[in-house]
C-alpha cells in the first residue's frame, strides 16, 4: 500500500485555505448590497433593513471588514464635466507573464484604476483614466518605461454604454423589473 501525502496548493499571500474562509450567507450578501447602494447608511438603518439588532449588524459588518470582504467604502461621481473623461483599456504583454514584477510600478501610477491578470496571449489588462487624451498619452509613455513590459496595446473608450461596478445588485434588479 502506498500512502501519498496530500500537498496543499500554493495560494496568494494573505489568503486563507478554503476550509478557513468565511462563507457569505444571505444576510451578509444583503449587507453588501445595501452598502453598495449607500455606503453612508447608518448602522441603525442597516440593522432595520436586514432584520437584525444593531449589535449583531455591527458584528457582521466588522467581520466582513476583518475578513477583507469589504475592503473600503467609496463614492460614485456625477457625470459632471469637471471629472476625468478620458478612459482607456491597456493590454500588457509581459513575455512570460511576470505580473508580480510590473505590479509595483503600476500601483504607483494613480491613473491606473484597475489591473487584471488574464488568461490568453495578453498577460494583464489595465483600466486607465485621465482628464483628456493628452493625459492618456502621458500615462502611455509612463507605462512604456516599466521594465518587464515587452509590448502593449491601448484601446481608448469612445463612449461608455453602461457600468454596473459599484451598483448594488438589489438596485440593478429594481431598475430592470420596473
Amino acid at each position: 500500500m502506498v500512502i501519498r501525502e496530500k500537498k496543499e496548493m500554493a495560494r496568494p499571500k494573505g489568503t486563507k485555505p478554503a476550509s478557513e474562509r468565511w462563507v457569505l450567507d444571505a444576510i451578509d450578501r444583503n449587507i453588501i448590497a445595501l452598502l453598495q447602494a449607500n455606503a453612508r447608511i447608518q448602522i441603525s438603518n442597516l440593522a432595520r433593513e436586514i432584520g437584525l439588532s444593531r449589535t449583531a449588524t455591527q458584528a457582521r459588518l466588522n467581520r466582513l471588514e476583518i475578513e477583507n470582504i469589504i475592503r473600503g467604502y467609496t463614492i460614485r461621481l456625477d457625470d459632471d464635466s469637471s471629472w476625468p473623461k478620458a478612459q482607456a483599456f491597456v493590454m500588457l504583454y509581459l513575455g512570460g507573464g511576470f505580473c508580480d514584477r510590473v505590479l509595483p510600478y503600476l500601483e504607483k501610477i494613480p491613473e491606473v484604476k484597475a489591473s487584471y491578470s488574464v488568461a490568453g496571449e495578453v498577460d494583464m489588462i489595465l483600466i486607465v483614466e485621465g482628464w483628456d487624451m493628452e493625459d492618456i498619452e502621458r500615462i502611455r509613455v509612463e507605462i512604456a518605461k516599466i521594465p518587464g513590459i515587452h509590448d502593449f496595446d491601448i484601446r481608448v473608450v469612445i463612449k461608455e454604454r453602461f457600468d454596473r461596478r459599484g451598483v448594488a445588485l438589489t438596485e440593478f434588479a429594481s431598475k430592470t423589473s420596473a
